[in-house]
C-alpha cells in the first residue's frame, strides 16, 4: 500500500487527480488510517492504468495538434504566396495605371496648344501663295 501522495509522485500527476480518479471508481481501491489514505494494490494498478490512458491520450492529442499546426502553417504559406503575387499585379496596374494618367496629360496639353497660323491668310494660305508664284 502507498499513500495519495506516493502514488501521484510516482505517477507525475497530482494528489487532485488522484483523488478524482479513484472517487470515480466503485469504493475497495483505499483505506483510511486516521487523516492518511493508503492506496490497496490494486488501486495503485488501476491509477496506473489511467494515467497510462490518459498520457496516451494527451499524446495523441499532441499529434493530432502538432498536425493541424502544420496544415494551418502550410495554408498560412499558400496565402502569403497569394499575397505576394497579387502584390506584383497590383504593382504592374499600378505602374500602367500612371502611363497611362501621363499620357493623358500629354494630350490634354497638346489641345490646349495653339495652331500656329497666319490669321490673314488662314491655316493653309501660305500653300497658296507658294503655288501662285511657280
Amino acid at each position: 500500500m502507498k499513500t495519495v501522495a506516493e502514488v501521484a509522485r510516482e505517477l507525475g500527476v497530482s494528489t487532485q487527480t488522484i483523488y478524482r480518479r479513484l472517487n470515480s471508481v466503485e469504493q475497495g481501491l483505499t483505506l483510511k488510517k486516521g487523516k492518511m489514505t493508503y492506496i490497496t494494490d490494486d488501486g495503485v494498478a488501476y491509477l496506473k492504468e489511467e494515467c497510462s490512458t490518459l498520457l496516451n491520450t494527451v499524446e495523441h492529442e499532441k499529434k493530432s495538434d502538432s498536425n493541424e499546426v502544420k496544415f494551418l502553417r502550410e495554408q498560412i504559406r499558400v496565402l502569403q504566396e497569394d499575397i505576394r503575387v497579387k502584390d506584383e499585379r497590383y504593382a504592374e496596374l499600378a505602374e500602367r495605371l500612371a502611363k497611362i494618367m501621363e499620357n493623358q496629360q500629354k494630350l490634354i496639353g497638346m489641345e490646349k496648344m495653339p495652331l500656329i497660323e497666319d490669321k490673314k491668310k488662314g491655316l493653309f494660305g501660305f500653300m497658296k501663295k507658294k503655288n501662285i508664284k511657280d
